[in-house]
């Protein structure tokens, strides 16, 4: 009786030990079909705190997480691997961390199962953001007035050792708090800055400062295309990105982000060479056209702009610049222009490319 008592005891652990390990569901993208858009400039960096232009900001903003981000349509502050937070006084707050973040899928840096994004991971980036090394670019663009950072900044230049400051804490696995010395900082605009979104530690161990592995919508699929450091005028090859399968977003119908499985992105020079792709169909998006190149434009297209039915959408980049405007298919739904050229083209869809199976499929 006692050996079967032994056995049933084995059994029932082993059984318990496989319900424990959840299996992640891979999600689907709306849309598997392609978003073409293309940058005048080039990036330099695909890194978080190495970001120092626009265009590799844009880029990491699609491919990383903050804790908080920015709604593209009008700047608020919204929860991301943050799900909520809360101010214990001006100066302390305390972040809820989400359980359902995971890296992009990429089976030569992190293995062939998917990985959680850790309060470890957490931690690190705000090691790593706190520490002079020549890497770090944003210690003033992010961590600065966080207590007890600037101390720690001028005495550590490596990344040995534990991250012990006062004004960063992990109180358990899913919560953080963080400590500001002035309560004017803005804390919540400084962790929804791109510099300040989260990487994975296990591939910094990896690849350093060329890492590119974040917990975002979309993941880098031709990874040996990647050039870092690229002078204004080099060539360079697109990137493309394909849908992160382990991304928590959803929308407000619970349908998972991002909508369009894959993003191409150029990066030519050449105005009226991206405005000539943009109405031969071989682009989506053009940001940031020079007012005298509209005019380029609206000579070759203009049915198509101010037809009732329009192909094309003119709009001005940035409230406060009259001198640029962006163009794109009308088709494109959810691309939102602002101040700060923050991009999200998880929400971003080619309604031109949505099959309308059914009324739950309009966006």
């Amino acid at each position: 009786m006692k050996k079967y008592s032994f056995i049933l005891l084995i059994i029932s652990g082993f059984l318990l030990a496989s319900c424990s390990k959840t299996e992640v569901k891979e999600n689907k993208p709306l849309v598997n079909d392609t978003l073409r858009i293309n940058f005048k400039k080039n990036y330099t960096t695909l890194f978080p705190p190495m970001v120092f232009d626009a265009v590799s900001a844009q880029i990491v903003t699609q491919i990383y997480s903050g804790l908080v981000k920015y709604n593209p349509k009008n700047l608020k502050i919204e929860p991301a691997i943050a799900k909520s937070w809360s101010k214990l006084n001006d100066t302390t707050y305390v972040f809820n961390i989400r359980k359902d973040v995971y890296f992009g899928k990429y089976p030569e840096v992190l293995g062939d199962k998917p990985v959680k994004l850790t309060m470890d991971d957490i931690l690190f980036t705000f090691k790593f953001l706190c520490t002079n090394v020549p890497e770090n670019k944003n210690f003033y663009s992010s961590m600065w007035r966080i207590k007890g950072a600037k101390q720690y900044y001028k005495t550590h230049n490596n990344l040995k050792g534990d991250f012990n400051i006062p004004g960063i804490k992990a109180l358990n696995d899913s919560t953080l708090q963080i400590i500001i010395e002035d309560k004017d900082f803005p804390l919540l605009k400084v962790l929804a800055n791109p510099v300040s979104y989260i990487f994975s530690k296990k591939a910094y161990k990896k690849l350093k400062e060329k890492t590119y592995v974040g917990a975002g919508a979309y993941q880098i699929q031709n990874v040996k295309d990647i050039k870092l450091n690229n002078g204004v005028n080099d060539d360079i090859p697109n990137l493309i990105l394909v849908y992160n399968p382990y991304f928590y977003g959803k929308d407000k119908q619970g349908r998972s982000l991002p909508y369009m499985a894959y993003v191409r992105m150029s990066f030519l020079k050449y105005e009226k060479k991206e405005l000539d792709l943009l109405g031969e169909g071989k682009l989506d998006i053009v940001l940031s056209v020079k007012n005298q190149n509209v005019v380029y434009f609206l000579d070759k297209y203009i049915d198509k702009v101010n037809s009732s039915n329009p192909e094309f959408i003119v709009q001005k980049s940035c409230a406060d610049l009259d001198d640029f405007v962006n163009i794109y298919k009308s088709s494109i739904k959810n691309f939102y222009s602002n101040d700060l050229f923050y991009l999200d083209l998880s929400v971003v869809v080619d309604t031109g490319k949505l099959k309308q199976n059914s009324k739950n499929d309009k966006v």
